[in-house]
């Protein structure tokens, strides 16, 4: 099965970042996110008391876009990790 054409899809870059892509009129179009973007993204998701479910599905998806070795990345994901546990004591 071939993809759609206007459906946009994951590439890794030739830094090893994740990129999104989307095909419009036969052309792809990349977009990167910076480091700056990436925790702007992650706060913004947990500024609410209520956290809804698709949240956590959300943070993770934006700490592939950082490569495996940043320390943004590891920190994060220690952030991610007690946002779950405490979410998870208060249901």
């Amino acid at each position: 099965m071939g993809e759609l054409p206007n459906a946009p899809s994951r590439h890794r870059n030739d830094h090893g970042r994740s990129a999104s892509a989307e095909r419009t009129g036969g052309l792809e179009v990349f977009a990167l996110l910076t480091e700056s973007e990436v925790q702007r993204s992650f706060r913004n998701l947990f500024k609410s008391k209520d956290v809804p479910p698709d949240t956590f599905d959300k943070a993770e998806a934006l700490l592939d876009e950082l490569r495996p070795e940043s320390p943004l990345r590891h920190r994060l994901s220690i952030e991610l990790e007690e946002i779950r546990k405490l979410h998870t004591a208060k249901a």
